[in-house]
């Protein structure tokens, strides 16, 4: 480990994985000393610093990438889901409204049943009273 890479959590593998991920600034290897620590002694400590600033940024980045991937996982398996729930619901809806269509289809043949059987006992009882008003 180089330099300033001591005592920080991913030591040289987060310098690796930044390259990887892209980060600007961080394309080095990690047993390479960063281009600003090779310019003297009197640049030192502000190198330093700015390069655990940048490894800080980095893995701050490589945080915010992870956070965002899970999002977009999570995102799109609710879609997924929203979507299933949806054709289940709409199964559902095309199911109950041919039981209902079923049911008034059943209830009008009741219906006009009870009204036939009805007129046909008012006709029935129609053609008794007259013979019987008569006796």
């Amino acid at each position: 480990m180089g330099p300033g890479m001591m005592g920080m959590p991913g030591g040289g593998c987060l310098a690796s994985q930044s390259a990887a991920m892209g980060v600007p600034g961080l394309e080095y290897a990690p047993h390479q000393h960063p281009p600003q620590m090779l310019s003297g002694p009197s640049a030192g400590p502000p190198a330093q610093e700015d390069h655990s600033e940048r490894i800080r940024s980095a893995q701050m980045q490589a945080r915010y990438e992870m956070k965002l991937k899970s999002k977009e996982r999570e995102f799109q398996e609710l879609q997924e889901r929203l979507c299933r729930e949806e054709g289940h619901k709409a199964q559902m809806q095309a199911q109950f409204e041919r039981d209902r269509q079923g049911l008034l289809f059943n209830l009008n043949q009741l219906s006009h049943a009870m009204a036939d059987k009805e007129r046909k006992a008012r006709f029935d009882s129609r053609k008794k009273n007259p013979l019987d008003s008569k006796m």
